[in-house]
């Protein structure tokens, strides 16, 4: 049950990061409200409260701290705007108003994962490589462009998330915690790599934009995830894992 001071403390930190984001210039104003509306969704869905909300703060703080320090000496970063949130959100949220905590995390991670590669990835030192054929070489920021840089650092933010998840289940610490901590880092990765595809082979051809390229690699995240929980329970039957699930 939602006691009355999460709700006190969910609305303090709605605003105190509503009036930083304006400040530093971090969302646009339709984005701050769709930020707010999915932070709400996130706390009142029926497995979600503090804690969820939590990994969404996570999650904004690190993503919103690399693009900083990544964009540094190139272009200046743009606000976020609405549709960037509900790009990398919309899967997380569902799956926790459908029950699928599993969804949630991978989505996330998915999300964390693929801004950290492309954030981080501007620092590399050598050309990005397309992910698809002829895999030649590309300038900075080209869709579907990968570093092993990139790949280093969306792995970091899958095993962000990975670890998130074990932290907030600290009570039930056990070998199925851990497994499903590793599923979830990968997810990461899976939904990073994915974002990367998508991008070469739909956006540089300008059949999607890139908030529906986000949207389809924290799917493809969420998705890995939710299939990998699945095979270990069947294979593993982990009474605790299945409580988990």
């Amino acid at each position: 049950m939602i006691q009355s001071f999460e709700i006190i403390a969910l609305i303090l930190l709605l605003l105190f990061f509503s009036v930083f984001s304006l400040l530093r210039k971090l969302l646009d104003f339709k984005g701050i409200i769709a930020a707010n509306i999915i932070g709400i969704l996130v706390f009142f869905a029926p497995i979600g409260g503090m804690r969820h909300f939590f990994v969404v703060l996570v999650f904004f703080l690190l993503a919103e701290f690399f693009t900083k320090w990544g964009r540094q000496d190139f272009e200046k970063h743009e606000p976020r705007s609405t549709g960037n949130i509900l790009g990398n959100s919309l899967v997380a949220v569902a799956g926790l108003w459908l029950g699928l905590e599993i969804i949630f995390f991978g989505a996330i991670s998915a999300a964390l994962a693929d801004t950290l590669s492309s954030e981080i990835g501007l620092r590399s030192k050598k050309k990005p490589i397309l992910i698809v054929p002829p895999f030649n070489e590309v300038e900075a920021g080209t869709n579907g462009g990968i570093t092993f840089l990139g790949i280093i650092a969306s792995i970091f933010g899958g095993i962000v998330i990975g670890t998130v998840y074990a932290i907030i289940h600290f009570n039930v610490f056990n070998e199925s915690i851990f497994v499903v901590s590793m599923i979830i880092a990968f997810a990461g990765l899976f939904g990073s790599i994915a974002d990367s595809f998508f991008g070469a082979v739909l956006e540089s051809r300008k059949l999607v934009s890139n908030d529906s390229v986000n949207f389809l690699a924290t799917l493809a995240g969420g998705l890995f995830a939710f299939a990998f929980l699945v095979l270990y329970i069947v294979f593993v039957f982990s009474d605790v894992a299945m409580n988990v699930f």
